[in-house]
């Protein structure tokens, strides 16, 4: 089996190839990653969730992809953890293009004890049953089928914390296509009557240059769209629970839920995690290549230990 993993702005990344021991796959062109692909047991198991310190040296740094499904975590494995397995994928040397970097990061303290917050990314009718449903896009994936493995990591691990994101765009959002003929004067290179939706084109403006895909109108402030899936569980204790609305800036998208795409703005996520001394972060949900990905990479470079769980995810086009 190979599998893609598609970056907003890393671009496409090398396969990961299963059952290559040790394997590392060179770079051989601009925005692409080492990937290591190492298979074996975890060496030891935080006291609340099957994630912790994976086999290998202490080079494996980035983010970690583990399985929910082929390897589950239950609350058994954690009082019994010998044995407990999973297949690793790790994302090694992740480059950055210049301005995309946060800076003056404050790291976690990864002295303390291990706090974990399980991030939900767009969970949202909308990529699943609306407007952006990932069984429209290339991939044809179900987006529905990350809700209930999600709600079985929420009712089988004790997260510190759970973060909710969602996409929460204006009307008059610069991403979507339906807004194009507004910004003309913007577009660089100038308008083309051919330029359709899932097009990128790079706007100079109103405030900053960007490049934006053009998507259909999707997940628009206080509609059923951008509403958290009727299934999903949604956990109301107001002590452990961050909701993040992102992409409220009609100027700039946003796919992370740390900060918008250019890193000009950032959300109150960092803050709010780290001001609960949260260390690691466990992130799900809609999508992979997109709005999860950003979000992992993201959480990296602002320092906490990241894993993603791949079968909690899905993805859009690869």
């Amino acid at each position: 089996m190979t599998h893609r993993l598609y970056g907003w702005y890393l671009g496409l990344l090398d396969p990961i190839v299963e059952a290559i021991e040790n394997l590392i796959i060179p770079s051989d062109r601009a925005h692409r990653v080492l990937l290591g692909i190492r298979k074996g047991t975890l060496e030891q198991v935080p006291k609340r969730i099957g994630a912790g310190s994976m086999v290998g040296s202490a080079k494996l740094i980035g983010c970690t992809v583990v399985s929910a499904i082929e390897n589950p975590i239950t609350p058994s494995d954690l009082a019994h953890p010998v044995g407990l397995g999973t297949r690793i994928r790790v994302l090694e040397h992740l480059p950055r293009r210049s301005g995309l970097g946060f800076t003056n990061a404050r790291p976690a303290d990864v002295s303390l004890s291990p706090i974990y917050a399980l991030l939900v990314i767009d969970v949202q009718n909308c990529f699943i049953s609306g407007t952006l449903a990932l069984s429209n896009s290339p991939a044809r994936q179900n987006g529905a089928e990350v809700v209930p493995i999600i709600n079985h990591l929420l009712e089988t691990i004790v997260f510190d914390y759970i973060v909710y994101s969602y996409d929460w765009h204006p009307v008059n959002h610069i991403s979507f296509v339906d807004n194009l003929r507004n910004r003309t004067r913007y577009i660089k290179g100038g308008y083309n009557a051919s330029i359709q939706v899932y097009d990128t084109v790079t706007y100079t403006g109103p405030k900053y240059e960007t490049e934006q895909v053009l998507w259909p109108a999707h997940c628009i402030q206080n509609t059923d769209d951008a509403k958290l899936h009727l299934d999903l569980i949604v956990n109301t204790d107001k002590n452990n629970i961050i909701h993040i609305r992102k992409g409220t800036d009609p100027d700039i998208d946003s796919y992370s839920a740390f900060a918008d795409n250019i890193k000009v703005q950032k959300t109150v996520l960092d803050t709010e995690l780290k001001k609960r001394n949260v260390t690691h972060v466990i992130v799900a949900g809609l999508a992979l290549d997109f709005c999860v990905g950003a979000t992992a990479l993201d959480a990296m470079d602002l320092n906490y230990k990241t894993f993603v769980v791949e079968d909690a995810s899905r993805v859009t086009i690869f």
